[in-house]
């Protein structure tokens, strides 16, 4: 199948196909959980002085794997030049630029009615299932991504809008997507720095009168699984910034982080990913423009670490995607597991929080 790209007026109407303006040269694109088509990049050489409709800034920007759409967004500033220079951001970025606000413009924490109100203002997603509800703070107006990213940490479920422009939610999958066969070790693995088995928070407490800080929370669980180091730590993080809550939500907040946060045994590189090394459970090779973040890949005959037990060819290391970043010029995909970036639980805690989005 060939890839192509194609923009159109925001409503879908007006397209135009890249390849009858010129020649497509360079294109790659990124994935990720949380939010999901994230970036893409191409060049395009066209005759100079020329100006299409097709390159507007804020088109919509589609790019297609056959019939397939993979990846989703609106057009940047292009740079003129001989190629032209031409980039997109994903269509999660969207939700920087809408508030999460009801009918009446009042804050809310309900991200299904912050969502349907943004949609109804102009924000070019759509909503196929009930995202979750967890008790958050109630605060000063914030983007639907910042309410997102709440959402997430209280849930332990990340977000992402997909390529055809769905907001979803889900927790990490148990059971493999795909088999990736290596022969070498990708990346070395480590164990994370400020990894946490027990983690203290240390919030504002509602039920005082004012709110005091308190330091009593603890959330944990099992160190290193498999084969890999059985030592514990404890850390303790400041979430004072949420405002007043109850030491049940921070309790949630906390269990939630440390399940986003992944295993302690990480990658510390990114995982290149040739065509016909990674596969379905079934064995058959995988089209690697349809792999997305979020999912699980088995990781099998990796080369063996005996610091973590690991004695032979027989290892299997479960990961789930966190990044993707497909080369099309090179068929290459590069693979970045969750866990590799943020690698410590403040910055998991701070990133989900929507602060370094």
């Amino acid at each position: 199948m060939a890839l192509s790209i194609l923009t159109s007026d925001r409503d879908g109407s007006n397209p135009v196909h890249l390849s009858q303006l010129g020649t497509v040269m360079d294109l790659r694109w990124t994935h990720g959980v949380p939010r999901g088509c994230l970036t893409a990049s191409w060049t395009l050489d066209i005759p100079v002085g020329i100006t299409p409709v097709g390159l507007t800034p804020g088109r919509k920007v589609s790019i297609y794997d056959g019939p397939y759409r993979v990846w989703r967004g609106t057009l940047d500033d292009p740079q003129q030049g001989h190629p032209w220079q031409l980039a997109a951001s994903g269509l999660a970025a969207l939700g920087d630029r809408y508030a999460a606000v009801g009918g009446g413009g009042t804050p809310i924490t309900d991200p299904n009615t912050a969502i349907d109100q943004a949609i109804a203002r102009g924000l070019p997603w759509s909503r196929p299932n009930t995202l979750p509800t967890p008790t958050i703070t109630q605060g000063a107006p914030g983007s639907v991504a910042d309410l997102l990213d709440e959402v997430q940490t209280a849930s332990g479920q990340r977000w992402q809008v997909n390529a055809d422009g769905q907001i979803l939610m889900a927790t990490d999958p148990t059971v493999p997507d795909y088999l990736l066969v290596n022969v070498t070790t990708p990346g070395g693995r480590t164990v994370a720095e400020n990894y946490a088995t027990t983690v203290y928070a240390r919030f504002l407490n509602s039920a005082t009168t004012p709110p005091s800080a308190s330091l009593a929370i603890a959330a944990t669980q099992t160190a290193a699984g498999g084969s890999g180091p059985k030592d514990t730590y404890e850390t303790i993080v400041d979430i004072t910034d949420r405002g007043p809550i109850t030491s049940i939500v921070a309790q949630q907040i906390l269990s939630s982080a440390l399940t986003l946060q992944g295993p302690r045994a990480a990658f510390t590189g990114s995982i290149p990913v040739q065509p016909g090394s990674l596969l379905t459970p079934g064995g058959a090779p995988v089209r690697l423009t349809t792999v997305r973040a979020g999912q699980l890949v088995r990781c099998i005959g990796d080369e063996p670490d005996p610091a973590y037990g690991e004695l032979n060819f027989t290892t299997v290391i479960d990961i789930v995607i966190g990044e993707t970043d497909y080369d099309a010029a090179a068929d290459l995909l590069t693979v970045q597991p969750v866990g590799f970036v943020p690698r410590d639980l403040a910055s998991v805690l701070e990133d989900t929080a929507g602060k370094s989005a």
